[in-house]
Formats: C-alpha cells, structure tokens, sequence
C-alpha cells in the first residue's frame, strides 16, 4: 500500500512539475447616469486557476454584482492557449455558467455552456493580466453570440 501511493505521488509531482497557480480576478463600478440614475452597478469577480502546462489550464469565477438588483454567478473553465509570441497569449475558455440573480422580490437561476476569447500578457513572471470579450454559446436560454465592448473583462492575476 505504501508503494502505492508513493508512485501516485511521485505521478502527481511529475504532472504539476510546471504546472502554476495563479489568483486574482476584476472589480468594476459603473454609476447610474441619465434616465438610469440611482441604479449604479457594482461589480466583484475573485477568480483562481491552475495552469497544467503552457497550453492548457483550469480555473473558476464567482462573481458578486449588484445593480437593480443582485447577482452571484458560478463560472469553472477550461482554458486553452492556441498562440504565444513573447509575454502574449491568445486563449479560449470553455466555461459553464450558474447565475442566480434577485430584482423585485424574484429569484431567477440561469445556466450557460459555451467559449469566451481572450488574451493575456505576462509582463513579468508572477503578474499576469489577462482580457475576455464576449461569449459563443448557449446562455440563459438561448444562443448567445456576443463579440461587443459591453462584454469586455479586464483582470489582473498573481501567479504562483
């Protein structure tokens, strides 16, 4: 037995030799103008994620919003990096999303499944910042493609 789980360990190792953590996530505030006065959006995304080789990577957001209402979302993905050159990265994530948002007295929970763009740089070995725009998929009912500014995320990470 003691074999056993010596070798699995020694496995595990050897698979997160180059593997990283990183942390981090977005935050955003957006004031109520105009005809939307007094309903300002206010927006917190912690996210963590490990990264298995320069390719590919899992990790997961759970974002808090408020605006009209509340919001707490659940958001686990794949990540792929397909292009590298220098301190950038092109990358898609295959995510799943949870949402569960209350206005008016009224609980609603939404699902989605698809991919989200983006890109990161690393300036250094240990700061990553990293941009998604927009998602492909099936989101809250119907089919989402969605490539507009709107949908921009912008975060910043430590990696470990």
């Amino acid at each position: 037995m003691k074999k056993v789980l010596l070798v699995l360990a020694m496995c595990l190792m050897a698979l997160t030799a180059k593997a990283q953590f990183y942390v981090g996530g977005s935050m955003s505030f957006i004031p109520g103008t105009g005809q939307a006065a007094g309903t300002a959006q206010f927006n917190l995304a912690p996210e963590l994620g490990f990264n298995f080789n320069d390719n590919m990577g899992v990790g997961g957001v759970i974002a808090f919003g408020t605006g009209g209402g509340t919001r707490v979302s659940l958001n686990p993905y794949f990540r792929y990096s397909f292009v590298k050159f220098g301190p950038v990265k092109l990358f898609a994530d295959a995510d799943l999303q949870l949402v569960i948002s209350t206005a008016n007295n009224q609980t609603t929970t939404t699902f989605g499944i698809g991919a989200c763009p983006g890109i990161s740089i690393h300036p250094t070995r240990h700061i990553m910042l990293a941009a998604r725009m927009g998602q492909i998929g099936y989101y809250g009912g119907t089919f989402a493609f969605n490539m507009n500014t709107t949908n921009l995320r912008v975060s910043a990470f430590y990696v470990f």
